[in-house]
């Protein structure tokens, strides 16, 4: 399983704004992968920069506490920045629960899954609802053609994307 789109949400529209005001004033750095590459992508997660207290203290605790977190991450593409094909590095990323941010959802750069070989599956957009993404495959992300930069938030788990999809489709993966 690429993707799958929460059923149920967390966040409303003004948490959701909220979040972003919070974030824009984080400390990012710009993430280099384990193996040297520069990504051009900027981060700020917990503990390091994104405060673990107030609202990303209480949406990470409405999220079943039996699952193994990891850490509540912000993402940040500037225009024309985007992400190779890749899979991610830290087994506490295997799966996220992903909110966009900005832009505004017409605009958001969607996630692209490939095979083992980086053959093109699918373009995955977002909606409404938070999706869940496995970031154990292949995937990437387009250039940002926005004028704004892309910011999202995630909760990063090492649970596999299957125990988090089971979790929502019984109404038990926010508590």
């Amino acid at each position: 399983m690429n993707t799958y789109e929460c059923k149920t949400d967390i966040i409303d529209i003004n948490e959701r704004k909220q979040l972003l005001s919070e974030v824009m004033d984080c400390d990012f750095h710009t993430y280099t992968t384990d193996k040297g590459t520069n990504t051009q992508l900027h981060v700020v997660s917990t503990p390091s920069g994104l405060p673990l207290s107030g609202l990303v203290e209480n949406i990470i605790k409405k999220v079943n506490p039996k699952l193994n977190f990891f850490a509540a991450i912000c993402l940040k593409f500037p225009p024309d920045v985007g992400l190779f094909i890749h899979t991610d590095d830290h087994p506490g990323r295997a799966t996220c629960i992903t909110w966009p941010l900005q832009p505004e959802l017409k605009d958001y750069t969607p996630v692209k899954y490939y095979n083992s070989s980086e053959e093109y599956i699918e373009t995955v957009h977002y909606g409404e609802m938070p999706l869940i993404l496995n970031t154990t495959l292949n995937h990437s992300v387009p250039n940002n053609e926005s004028e704004k930069d892309r910011i999202c938030f995630q909760l990063c788990f090492y649970d596999p994307i299957e125990t988090l999809a089971e979790l929502d489709e019984r109404g038990e993966l926010f508590i």
